[in-house]
């Protein structure tokens, strides 16, 4: 499947010899969140935000396995003749970065997980597309409108405006970028994670940012992610929650260009 991406830091150098890195976004996001920290860390290396598919502008897909969303990313590697590659992941993108890492751990060099492990999560996602799906999209004329509709069943405003990026203004009207009805058929693939457990550990040096307020990376998380990332190192970023790429974004900046030294 063709990803939409954005490339940061072109030059004329073969890009099998530059260090590469690629930013995969998570659930209900797009390659736009990571516009910026892209730019600052570009200065070093080229970077690509890629749109993983059912996402921004990629296509959309029924299947929404971990492996079938790696491979998408494996083609965009071999489509871009890309070498020397980092990925950097955030909450699902996170585990299609360490889908990737342990599917061919030669392609990848290193990775940085944001604040996800590689463990099953239990959610309320379901109500929460409901309500998306609901919005009378024939009715609206503004995202304004759409924040209205939303206001009583989509808490916080944060997330009400995080979730409305999504909307597309067309000549038909507005519609959906992200395919809520893959999400939420494919919703349980997504909360877990597919360990096989006869797998080789990945050897290489892994960074995981978590939140300090966020619970996505939990204390006896660490015991499953050292048995199959054996170099991981943990780094927590003060005051922050799921989103702390957003809410500090100098201090992941600092750390990641500190990682791909």
């Amino acid at each position: 499947m063709q990803l939409a991406f954005n490339q940061f830091n072109v030059t004329e150098d073969s890009a099998a010899d530059r260090q590469s890195i690629l930013i995969l976004h998570g659930l209900f996001g797009s390659k736009r969140n990571w516009q910026s920290i892209a730019r600052q860390i570009s200065e070093q290396c080229q970077v690509f935000t890629l749109d993983l598919r059912n996402h921004g502008e990629s296509e959309h897909h029924d299947d929404m396995t971990y492996r079938a969303m790696a491979d998408d990313v494996f083609q965009f590697i071999s489509e871009h003749s890309l070498g020397n590659v980092t990925v950097i992941g955030h909450s699902m993108g996170g585990k299609v970065a360490m889908q990737m890492a342990l599917q061919n751990p030669e392609l990848i060099k290193r990775l940085v997980i944001i604040d996800i492990a590689p463990v099953k999560y239990h959610h309320g996602f379901n109500d929460l597309i409901d309500s998306l799906k609901a919005l009378p999209l024939d009715q609206i004329s503004s995202r304004q409108e759409a924040d209205k509709h939303l206001r009583s069943t989509v808490q916080p405003e944060t997330l009400r405006q995080f979730l409305l990026q999504n909307l597309k203004n067309s000549a038909d009207g507005f519609c959906w970028r992200i395919n809520l009805d893959a999400i939420q058929a494919n919703i349980e693939t997504l909360m877990d994670f597919p360990l096989d457990h006869n797998v080789m550990q990945y050897q290489n040096s892994v960074l995981f940012l978590k939140g300090e307020r966020s619970d996505y990376i939990k204390h006896e998380y660490e015991r499953t992610i050292f048995k199959i990332f054996s170099r991981a190192l943990f780094i927590t970023v003060v005051d922050t929650g799921h989103w702390l790429h957003a809410e500090n974004p100098d201090f992941v900046v600092a750390e990641i260009r500190k990682f791909i030294k």
